[in-house]
């Protein structure tokens, strides 16, 4: 949806993000990002969108460093290149804020994988771990709408501080370090291995059924 009419452009859509993430963070902590099922969707999305727009960002850094240099070969033609050197300046001083603004320091809890880890379909016995499911259980009545985006945050941020009870009570006062939230940069990169893992056994595989249909 982003990008059409009416609805924000992604580098738009991230900054409101950012600063409401900012605007709720103490300066001394670091944000929280919880999302059910995130290491699964929600945390490949944000990291993949954000590997574009840094991309289209580099881009255009290049394209504009481009730019200054056809202008200092004009400049440097006219005698002069000291336009050449704070243009240059101000292009840097741009993709440095870019490459600072990305979130590989905020922390990201998937409470799908919590609730797995603890195992509290087990021990509750509830029919499964849809957001749903756990609405109901933990509050006694089914959500009005599910799976749009805004009610689907809206839920879990009701059920957030039902889990975080029930997990605390379970795991103890030494919790593993599975069970703890991780970086976004931590996070992404063992998803992107988890993926490549199941893409290499499953060549794998394949190359296993070729040579044996070949042989």
């Amino acid at each position: 949806m982003l990008g059409q009419p009416g609805i924000p452009s992604l580098p738009e859509a991230w900054q409101a993000m950012k600063h409401f993430v900012d605007s709720h963070t103490p300066k001394s902590a670091k944000p929280i990002i919880v999302a059910h099922n995130g290491y699964t969707f929600d945390f490949k999305m944000l990291a993949s969108n954000l590997a574009s727009m840094a991309q289209e960002q580099q881009a255009a850094v290049q394209h504009a460093q481009l730019q200054q240099q056809e202008q200092q070969q004009q400049l440097m033609a006219n005698g002069s290149n000291s336009s050449y050197s704070s243009a240059v300046n101000a292009v840097d001083g741009e993709e440095q804020q870019q490459q600072s603004e990305g979130p590989d320091g905020w922390l990201v809890l998937d409470t799908l994988h919590l609730l797995r880890n603890l195992k509290f379909r087990e021990r509750t016995k509830v029919e499964n771990l849809q957001q749903t499911t756990l609405v109901q259980h933990f509050t006694g009545s089914p959500p009005d709408v599910a799976h749009r985006a805004l009610a689907d945050a809206q839920q879990l941020a009701l059920l957030l501080p039902h889990i975080l009870e029930w997990a605390a009570e379970v795991a103890g006062p030494d919790p593993d370090d599975k069970l703890l939230p991780h970086t976004f940069a931590s996070t992404t990169a063992a998803v992107a291995a988890a993926a490549a893992a199941r893409r290499n056994t499953a060549n794998g595989a394949v190359a296993a059924r070729a040579t044996k249909a070949t042989s």
